[in-house]
């Protein structure tokens, strides 16, 4: 007799056999996994990393269940592979690095635990995988046509992308990010940098023309070559390392107080440096026209390297980067009124004023331009501010000089009138800047610029401003030289040399540069000048006569104590390319009194003296302003009284001197007017 079993035993050996086939079919023999890895040169990869053991007689499949696989948190792909299948089996891989190799047209998922990744590869297919929430460093270089880059994490702190041509580029980077790093990108925008931001490095973007606003925390910043780039953003004092290499900057702005290393290599447009921090222990200046350092750092281990001899700038061998607008908070300055080309009847000419102080911020003001001569204001050049006119007067609204471009918001066109210029005339462009509630420094809060209407011309001339000068013995006179080229050859100019020996009666160690059409290099050696105009590329008129033209202007001051009599020459030779130079006129200022009662070119208020002679008293009647300071002269230019005078009538006692000619001498800002009497 058959023994039979219970059906509740029946049962229960039913589900063990179930059990034991279930588990036959997840873990075969009940130790490995094994996984295809059907690129070879992952495989290799995988062998030559120690991984070797991991695989089966084949060595082909991979034991996933491997400890060297389980426990693997690094991995470095050194070789050829066109796929990457069996990344994803490494579940607690940290680090992997590819780099080395051709081309990887397949990756699969990434491990899910995955801190850093980093891909040195030329090609990389289409699209990567998504990248992990858990990531924390991806550097990616590829030079990929197509290439998609996946979000980027926001545990992301450090970035670095090296992509010739990308079909999408971050919008917004991660909120931690410590570290970022572009390089051979075609952007032509860069988001705004998050405030965790302590390292930046930009390499080689042909399209970038600006850059946002830099992180209060940077620590480090690095630019190379920004073809597009004219312009810095304001450095923050967090910084302690800059470097600048092949940049078109010919300014950089306020260097930060802790700065440690600062390199300008190759910069050629770059001929002036800020003040230096005492901070300051390395400074690379090679390549630049950089001749003399604005100061000497107090730090005793400050050391430079440089293409010249450096010693702190004296004028006259070489510039400083803020000699024109010096840093006041409570000053505002008329600097300069230039324009691209001659005043020519019947033609428009481009006139740029500056003037402002972008440190002066909170002050409130107006710019004034008073336009007195056959010249007729026509309208704003784009992009300019558009001033409010009332006849002969430019006005501008300024709400507050720090935000206010004082080399680029004024600038206008000007008709000349078709009825001069048969004969030399002459246009006084009168500049004011006129701050609320006044400023430190009234006395530069105008200036007078002079210049001449031409019929029949030779483009390349030098102009000055003014053409005479009062022979006061203790005065030294401004003079502002205008050099204006322009290309009337067959193709565009790359390099452009204006060469100016300085008469003996002008003092090198005054020269400012003030206003240029292009950006140059400005070098100095005794009265010589060079400025250089280097990859100017000035189109030739017969292609663009608009963009034909170029100009410089600079000023500077004679020697004092200058006789009657003393005539000042100045020719400025212009260097195309490799072309025979072209020499401009030669202009003339000579030291005079005026030979009648009347006002000196340049003055705005007209000055009286009567009775004229006088023996014991004269009375002087001035329209300008109160307390304007007055010199009486004599005829060699010795002061003989000062005083000031009143709006309206001063008596002044004459009994004390000589019998002979005098003049008196009024400083209305920055204009004289003379007037000559009779002592008898």
């Amino acid at each position: 007799m058959m023994y039979q079993l219970p059906v509740k035993d029946i049962h229960k050996r039913f589900k063990a056999v179930l059990l034991l086939s279930c588990l036959f079919l997840i873990v075969p023999f009940g130790r490995a996994q094994y996984v295809p890895i059907p690129d070879a040169g992952f495989r290799n990869c995988l062998f030559n990393t120690g991984f070797g053991s991991c695989f089966d007689g084949t060595q082909t499949m991979l034991d996933t269940t491997c400890s060297l696989v389980v426990n693997a948190t690094e991995l470095e792909l050194n070789s050829s592979c066109d796929s990457l299948e069996g990344l994803q089996y490494f579940h607690n891989l940290r680090r992997f690095y590819a780099g080395n190799g051709p081309d990887i047209t397949y990756i699969p998922m990434f491990p899910a635990r995955l801190r850093e990744i980093s891909f040195y590869h030329p090609f990389l297919g289409d699209t990567l995988p998504p990248l992990p929430d858990s990531l924390e460093i991806f550097k990616l270089a590829a030079t990929d046509s197509q290439l998609y880059i996946p979000a980027i994490p926001e545990s992301v702190t450090q970035l670095g992308l090296e992509v010739f041509t990308v079909n999408n580029m971050p919008q917004v980077f991660p909120p931690k990010l410590t570290e970022l790093e572009i390089v051979y990108s075609p952007i032509d925008v860069l988001p705004p940098l998050p405030d965790s931001l302590r390292y930046l490095e930009l390499v080689v973007l042909p399209n970038l023309p600006s850059l946002p606003v830099l992180p209060p925390k940077l620590d480090y910043f690095s630019l190379y070559d920004l073809p597009m780039l004219t312009q810095l953003p304001e450095f923050t004092d967090s910084l302690t390392i800059i470097e600048l290499y092949k940049l078109p900057l010919f300014t950089l702005g306020k260097l930060p107080k802790k700065l440690e290393q600062l390199n300008c290599v190759d910069n050629f447009m770059l001929n002036c440096l800020p003040l230096l921090p005492d901070s300051l222990e390395k400074l690379d200046i090679r390549g630049t026209g950089i001749t003399c350092l604005p100061n000497t750092p107090a730090n005793a281990n400050f050391t430079y390297q440089s293409d010249f001899n450096i010693q702190v700038c004296n004028g006259a061998n070489g510039l400083v980067c803020d000699s024109v607008i010096d840093c006041d908070p409570t000053d505002v300055v008329a600097i300069a009124v230039a324009k691209m080309s001659i005043l020519f009847p019947g033609e428009l000419t481009e006139i740029f004023v500056a003037a402002g102080n972008n440190c002066a911020a909170g002050i409130s003001g107006k710019v004034r331009i008073i336009i007195d001569g056959p010249v007729i204001y026509q309208a704003p050049l784009p992009g300019a501010m558009v001033p409010a006119v009332n006849g002969d007067t430019l006005t501008y609204t300024i709400d507050d000089f720090g935000n206010f471009s004082a080399l680029t918001s004024m600038q206008f066109t000007v008709m000349t009138d078709t009825t001069f210029g048969l004969n030399p005339d002459s246009v006084r462009f009168i500049l004011d800047v006129l701050p609320d509630g006044g400023d430190s420094h009234p006395a530069n809060d105008r200036i007078i610029q002079w210049m001449t209407i031409l019929n029949s011309h030779d483009p390349n001339i030098k102009e000055v401003s003014p053409l005479s000068i009062l022979p006061v013995q203790a005065e030294a006179h401004t003079l502002t030289y205008t050099v204006h080229f322009q290309n009337t050859g067959s193709a565009a100019a790359q390099n452009i040399v204006v060469r100016d020996t300085l008469d003996e009666h002008l003092d090198t160690a005054t020269l400012k540069v003030l206003m240029y059409s292009h950006a140059l290099q400005t070098f100095t050696q005794g009265n010589a000048i060079r400025f250089v105009f280097p990859n100017i590329k000035l189109s030739d008129s017969t292609s663009n006569e608009k963009e034909s033209h170029g100009y410089v202007q600079y000023s500077i001051k004679t020697k004092p104590q200058l006789p009657a009599g003393t005539v000042i020459h100045n020719t400025a030779s212009i260097y195309f390319d490799f072309n025979t130079p072209v020499v401009t006129n030669t202009t003339e200022n000579t030291v005079r009194w005026p030979t009648a009662i009347v006002e000196e070119k340049g003055a705005v208020n007209i000055l009286s003296v009567y009775p004229n002679p006088s023996t014991d008293n004269i009375r002087i009647n001035w329209p300008g302003e109160e307390g304007a300071p007055a010199v009486i002269y004599n005829t060699l230019g010795k002061k003989e009284l000062t005083l000031l005078l009143h709006q309206g009538t001063t008596v002044v006692d004459i009994q004390h001197l000589p019998t002979g000619v005098y003049y008196i001498g009024v400083t209305d800002k920055s204009a004289m007017t003379a007037q000559r009497f009779l002592k008898y």
